[in-house]
């Protein structure tokens, strides 16, 4: 693990922390800025206990991606150990404290600290599975285009219905304002004819001449029609009342007569 403290005045410590029993040496670490960066602190050192293995020599960063930074730098990280680094100008070094920094691949990062064993175990894993990953994808290539086409077709399908459905409930709601306007307006022209509006004939209003008029001619009739026969039931009534009455007189005289 490593971070950067920053003091106020703007110097920036650089912090290594190991927590495994194991020395890594030209471990690469990412640096804050380009420069020249010098070991302060090394827990390792054998004042405190450790074997001695420490940074000695001023390291010279180089423009190598990592850990998010664009420069780094190699060092030797002590087994559950810390070691600190100073960023210095380049002047106040001399010649011989300067470590020349070895030519090193830049794209190699953290990953090249894995044994060379471990690598191999790692290659020999992954090209069976590779082999079986091709197999597989091969044998699913036909099973996954026959799968898309099938729901392309799906689709489309459902589109078309689709489509067709809402062109023909359009045409049905079409109709159907079309049927309501025609009724409205049919409506409204019924409404229309006022009784000012029906022609008149000598002074009196001629109904035959509108539909309306026809309707209220017609019922006109039936009224009459109706008025007249309950008149002539009642005239019927009145003359078969007087009949018996005079009958019953004729029946009394009689009797009277007898006697």
């Amino acid at each position: 693990m490593s971070y950067v403290r920053r003091a106020k005045n703007g110097d920036e410590l650089l912090v290594v922390v190991s927590f495994t029993p194991v020395l890594r040496e030209k471990y690469k670490i990412g640096v804050p800025k380009a420069g020249h960066y010098k070991e302060i602190f090394n827990s390792n050192a054998k004042k405190y206990g450790g074997t001695g293995k420490l940074n000695s020599r001023v390291k010279i960063s180089q423009e190598s991606e990592c850990d998010n930074r664009k420069d780094s730098i190699y060092i030797t990280i002590p087994p559950l150990g810390i070691c600190i680094f100073r960023r210095v100008e380049e002047e106040s070094v001399t010649a011989d404290e300067v470590e020349i920094p070895e030519i090193v691949d830049t794209q190699i990062t953290k990953s090249e600290t894995v044994s060379d064993m471990e690598k191999e175990k790692s290659q020999k894993k992954a090209k069976p599975e590779s082999v079986k990953e091709k197999t597989l994808k091969k044998e699913e290539a036909p099973e996954a285009a026959e799968k898309g086409n099938k729901e392309s077709k799906e689709n489309k399908e459902g589109r078309e219905n689709k489509e067709g459905r809402e062109n023909k409930e359009g045409r049905e709601n079409k109709e159907g304002r079309e049927n309501k306007e025609k009724a409205s307006a049919g409506a409204g022209k019924k409404k229309a004819v006022r009784s000012d509006e029906i022609p008149k004939v000598d002074g009196k209003t001629n109904l035959k001449e509108t539909e309306a008029g026809k309707a209220e001619l017609e019922e006109v009739k039936n009224a009459v029609k109706t008025e007249k026969m309950m008149s002539g039931s009642s005239k019927a009534d009145k003359t078969d009342t007087a009949k018996t009455d005079t009958e019953k007189k004729n029946t009394a005289k009689a009797k009277s007569a007898g006697r």
